[in-house]
């Protein structure tokens, strides 16, 4: 069950190493400082600076050599700052025009991390080859890496490259349909790994049994408090039972649990309470904010959010919020193609039967559009445009989904009319 329970935490820790600004550039700053280790010895093994110079190497003396690795590291630190100061002020945008909920889909983007990675990989590079090169003044023998050197070079028209791709790149990624994009690929993800759950054989509604009354069923409270981003169902399943037991977790992943909330009900009652109620509050992984890991619900969020700060009168960017909400629609629209979420799970060689609260389509289409709906029934356009995606996905979306659907766009309605008479 530990195993089972590391599983999930290393998966929240891989999600935060994606999202960190720190991991991918320690990683390249350690390649360069091994590079310039390796390479410095190549030149002491080829020792080149004590032979006729190559075309192909670094012609230069000591002062030469020590010139050119000098203003590689200067102008590079220089440069990663400026690109950090771009960064810095590309995340305070994003936070204004859009919502804070996005700043993980920046912090997480490839291109600036391999930016940042590669700029401070050449300036560690060019320190430790630099702190090799002696001359005939030094009181050791002279020595010239001309190798290092010329690699040092190479290394600095590719962080030219770098630079010209990160102007660019930054420029693009602050865009709308930019970030709008991200955030959908996020969800699509999470629509294909945990929508509907996959985390056991499903068991029905008219297959359970409610939990007895009196003292024969167990409370599970939380010692933490914390967002849900993930539980170990694992961990859950493997739970050493004396007879078939339930666990009916009680807040969707996502929620934010209070300190001392319950968090979960199990009957009957086993002989090892103590050491299943530390099971399972092990299993639920808490953390300071949601996470895109296993929470369905958050690229519908973000997106609502985007929606709703372009509605608010400081931004007042409706085109925006049509953007989002063409986009919640195909999100939803995909959801509701699906199948609903079993009531609970099993598993074979286990004799736990666990009941998830799963995120169904009334409850993310009012966390989609709920919002929407109240502060844009003042924009004729925008309310226009949300009845109309409503209606189009009543079209396309099964026969069992288009009475939800409906509903949705008769609140709309409702709210228009509140609207205009008010």
């Amino acid at each position: 069950m530990l195993i089972c329970e590391m599983r999930e935490r290393v998966v929240q820790w891989r999600y935060s190493i994606q999202e960190s600004l720190w991991f991918l550039p320690s990683v390249l700053t350690f390649t360069g400082a091994v590079l310039a280790l390796v390479m410095v010895r190549i030149d002491h093994s080829l020792g080149l600076d004590q032979r006729e110079s190559r075309f192909w190497a670094f012609g230069g003396g000591a002062e030469g050599a020590r010139g050119v690795l000098q203003a590689i590291a200067g102008s590079l630190i220089t440069v990663t700052g400026t690109v950090f100061s771009i960064t810095i002020v590309t995340l305070q945008l994003a936070s204004t025009q859009f919502t804070p909920r996005v700043l993980s889909t920046f912090t997480r983007d490839r291109g600036v991390q391999l930016v940042f990675g590669v700029f401070i990989a050449t300036f560690t590079y060019a320190i430790l080859v630099l702190r090799e090169v002696r001359s005939k003044q030094d009181d050791f023998e002279s020595f010239v890496p001309s190798i290092s050197v010329l690699v040092a070079i190479l290394l600095v028209l590719v962080c030219v490259g770098f630079l010209i791709y990160i102007i660019h790149h930054v420029a693009q990624m602050i865009r709308v349909p930019a970030v709008v994009e991200r955030v959908v690929q996020d969800g699509e993800r999470l629509i294909n790994e945990r929508f509907p759950s996959k985390i056991g054989d499903p068991i029905y509604a008219n297959e359970l049994i409610d939990p007895p009354s009196g003292k024969s069923h167990t409370v599970v409270r939380s010692t933490r408090a914390g967002y849900l981003q993930s539980i170990a169902v694992d961990a859950l399943f493997g739970l050493a039972t004396d007879g078939p037991m339930t666990i009916r977790l009680e807040l969707l992943i996502g929620s934010f649990v209070f300190e001392g909330e319950t968090i979960a009900t199990i009957w009957p009652m086993t002989d090892s309470v103590h050491a299943t109620l530390d099971t399972i509050r092990d299993s639920q992984i808490l953390g300071a904010e949601r996470t895109l890991a296993a929470d369905v619900a958050l690229p519908i969020r973000q997106l609502a959010d985007i929606a709703i700060k372009a509605l608010s009168p400081g931004i007042n960017d409706p085109t925006t919020a049509v953007a989002c909400i063409d986009r919640l629609g195909h999100l939803l629209l995909r959801m509701a193609r699906l199948d609903d979420p079993p009531s609970a799970y099993c598993r074979q060689n286990s004799s736990v039967r666990l009941i998830v609260p799963s995120a169904t389509i009334p409850y993310l289409l009012e966390e989609a559009f709920g919002q929407i709906r109240h502060f844009g029934a003042n924009d004729a356009h925008v309310m226009a445009h949300l009845i109309d995606v409503l209606e189009r996905m009543v079209e396309l979306a099964p026969p069992a989904r288009q009475f939800v659907i409906r509903q949705q766009a008769e609140l709309c309605r409702s709210a228009i009319r509140r609207e205009t008479v008010s």
